[in-house]
């Protein structure tokens, strides 16, 4: 489909993911092909959109996309996570190795069985085409109206995700339920901002606030994670101010950073259990990689710390928040 339109439609990345299907091949091996060619990056994108149009467009078709490219994008995420816990015992040796590599290849043919199980591959299982059919008869908005209905959409988000802090749901004691799940929440307002084809810029601040300094490092400034779609002519874009965006995506960095050394942790003193991994053998690996109980207490405090700095001390989220109402008081 052509779009004529600014508005960003799911066509476009559909079109991409089919590509790249048909990159894998006829070897036995075209899920992790998809995976090792970032499929799930793809998938991300088109479940940011799923996620907007079915609150502002057809719930109905919406739901039941998302859902299959969540199914999808899932699957995926398992097997990411097995491949990096892998990765991160390369440099030892012994039968807890052995194991993790046994049981990686193990889990390699399920996950071949299940990501196919999606559809996704091969290009031609007929999906693509189907899903294309059904959003031929989504009635997709005006650019105006879209900008509109963007705004009030990611506010309603980010109030949600404000809401939920206050009342403790975060408990990040927890590396899953608590640490990886705020992150995942605040992650997806950076991504919605990247799939908005141009609708949201950065407004450049030469002197940001003393207080929101500790997130304007080099490496948040100038990642590529924060360099948004040029805005479309003849549109007015909605604005944030880039300290404020920087801001998110340092909070979103850090706390993948404490919620992959959580979770290193954890599933390691899993894994030995589940191995019967002799304990001297244990202990050393501990050691190798400095697995202990209170590295993860302190970073458990480190994370409580800067959580309570970005929503209560800096306000980041409602300062976002002010942005976009800003911009649509404007319009």
């Amino acid at each position: 489909m052509t779009n004529t339109s600014s508005v960003p439609l799911p066509f476009e990345y559909l079109q991409a993911l089919q590509n790249l299907a048909a990159k894998t091949g006829s070897n036995d091996n075209k899920a992790i092909t998809f995976y090792k060619l970032a499929g799930r990056n793809i998938l991300f994108k088109i479940e940011a959109l799923c996620r907007i149009y079915k609150s502002i467009n057809d719930k109905k078709i919406f739901d039941s996309l998302n859902d299959q490219v969540k199914t999808a994008e899932d699957i995926l995420g398992q097997y990411d996570f097995e491949v990096w816990f892998a990765q991160q015992f390369k440099s030892t040796e012994g039968s807890f190795y052995d194991n993790l590599f046994n049981g990686l290849i193990q889990f390699e043919k399920k996950f071949e069985a299940d990501f196919t199980a999606t559809g996704f591959i091969p290009a031609n299982s007929g999906v693509y085409e189907n899903i294309s059919d059904q959003l031929k008869h989504v009635k997709w908005p005006a650019e105006r109206e879209f900008a509109e209905q963007l705004t009030a959409f990611m506010i309603k988000k980010i109030e949600k995700i404000i809401k939920d802090y206050e009342e403790g749901t975060f408990d990040l004691s927890e590396p899953e339920e608590g640490i990886h799940e705020l992150r995942r929440k605040i992650r997806w307002i950076s991504i919605y901002a990247s799939v908005a084809n141009g609708f949201i810029q950065l407004k450049p601040s030469s002197l940001p606030h003393p207080d929101l300094q500790r997130y304007q490092t080099e490496e948040i400034i100038h990642s590529p994670f924060n360099e948004l779609p040029k805005k479309p002519r003849g549109i007015n874009a909605i604005q944030i101010q880039s300290p404020h965006f920087y801001a998110l995506s340092w909070m979103i960095q850090e706390l993948g950073a404490i919620k992959d050394r959580a979770l290193l942790n954890i599933t390691f003193e899993n894994r030995i259990k589940t191995y019967k991994t002799e304990k001297p053998e244990a202990e050393k690996i501990r050691k190798k990689l400095e697995l202990n109980k209170s590295k993860l207490e302190d970073d458990i405090h480190y994370a409580t710390s800067i959580v309570d700095d970005f929503f209560k001390k800096h306000l980041i989220l409602q300062r976002i928040i002010r942005d976009l109402q800003r911009t649509h008081s404007e319009a």
